[in-house]
């Protein structure tokens, strides 16, 4: 929607939002019903924060405070779309991002998965996938001078013109 040099997300897979919308679709009426911190400690658990270093875990745990309403007013998209519209609005994206020639930096904290490198590739944007491997949902903490070196490349980038 508005000019910029590039894009960098952090462990968050194009790919894997389908799936992870349905499981957060399945998982809503326990998230409404008042079993929000069962269902978050369950999301934790996925986080790997046993692979960040001890005073970054600490940071994380004691800075974090979710809440079903924050959660829900995140996900209302995800919960409130179909499965088709959630595709039509990556695929989307995808396809702005691809026209536009934006750079697209993916920084994960394990490989690839199939799914993503499909995705990627079916895509046609300029992207570099960074796989910091066995480093969790939190990769640029476990990683910080790596990343800060990662987003320091990012300033060289240049706006590229396109003929839209």
């Amino acid at each position: 929607m508005f000019p910029v040099r590039g894009v960098v997300n952090v462990d968050s897979s194009p790919a894997d939002v389908p799936f992870f919308a349905a499981m957060i679709k399945q998982l809503e009426p326990e998230i409404r019903g008042g079993h929000f911190d069962a269902v978050w400690a369950q999301l934790e658990a996925g986080f790997k924060l046993d692979a960040l270093p001890a005073d970054m875990r600490t940071r994380v745990q004691q800075t974090s405070n979710p809440r079903a309403d924050i959660a829900l007013s995140y996900w209302s998209e995800l919960l409130d779309g179909s499965p088709a519209d959630l595709s039509a609005m990556l695929n989307g994206v995808a396809a702005t991002l691809a026209a536009r020639r934006v750079r697209y930096l993916l920084v994960l904290g394990s490989e690839p998965s199939p799914a993503l490198t499909h995705f990627l590739s079916a895509t046609g944007m300029d992207t570099r996938v960074e796989a910091w491997a066995d480093s969790g949902h939190f990769p640029h903490l476990a990683h910080v001078e790596r990343f800060a070196t990662a987003l320091a490349e990012t300033g060289g980038w240049s706006a590229r013109t396109t003929s839209q």
